[in-house]
């Protein structure tokens, strides 16, 4: 949604609100007026940057979580944000009008940078820190100096790969098993059958026995 909003001129955000609408009218489980809150990631393909912009529809206010953040860089994040609240307003105009009182508009909605949101130390976790911040639906993650970018990789793959609606994880594990068959093969010339200190065998193990 983003990237559309960004890509189009402001004459024609509300052509695009009436086909964002159209085509996702049958994604949302929870009507507007029972929301609390929208999460919306934001690509931003010239910095190649990812961010979190949140909606909270009864305080009336829109978040933007940045890990990170950069002076040249906030005016365009709130004139995109500006931008998308327009957007939302085409897309529930009928909503807005049955559910709310008159006036009523995302439009309206006060748009703030959150400073306390935790900051990524390097150019490319950025994408793993809107994954945090959208599995953690009330934001309590945020000033976390815990935040391990290596393990969060893995863990956020792993999930991937586990969930029950990847249609490749048949594939995934086939080629998997190839990697570590050619690994072994390789351990296998250099120290013969056995390879004692693989980590993968605590124990002398064949590349058949790790099958």
């Amino acid at each position: 949604m983003s990237e559309q909003v960004n890509n189009t001129s402001d004459d024609q955000l509300f052509e695009l609100g009436v086909k964002l609408k159209r085509e996702n009218s049958n994604r949302f489980t929870v009507g507007l007026h029972k929301c609390q809150k929208i999460f919306i990631p934001v690509y931003d393909r010239i910095r190649k940057h990812w961010y979190l912009v949140v909606v909270h529809i009864g305080d009336k206010k829109v978040e933007i979580w940045d890990s990170l953040p950069g002076a040249r860089y906030n005016a365009g994040r709130y004139q995109l944000g500006e931008r998308i609240m327009k957007v939302l307003d085409y897309m529930y105009k009928d909503k807005i009008v049955k559910y709310f009182e008159k006036g009523w508009q995302f439009a309206k909605f006060n748009i703030v940078r959150i400073d306390k949101a935790r900051k990524q130390q390097n150019g490319y976790d950025c994408g793993i820190f809107v994954m945090n911040w959208l599995e953690d639906i009330q934001c309590t993650s945020h000033g976390s100096n815990k935040f391990q970018h290596a393990t969060e990789w893995v863990r956020v793959a792993l999930s991937l790969l586990k969930n029950p609606n990847n249609t490749c994880l048949k594939e995934v594990r086939e080629s998997a098993r190839r990697v570590v068959d050619e690994e072994l093969d390789k351990l296998a010339k250099q120290h013969g059958p056995f390879i004692p200190h693989h980590p993968i065998a605590r124990k002398p193990m064949t590349r058949s026995q790790a099958k």
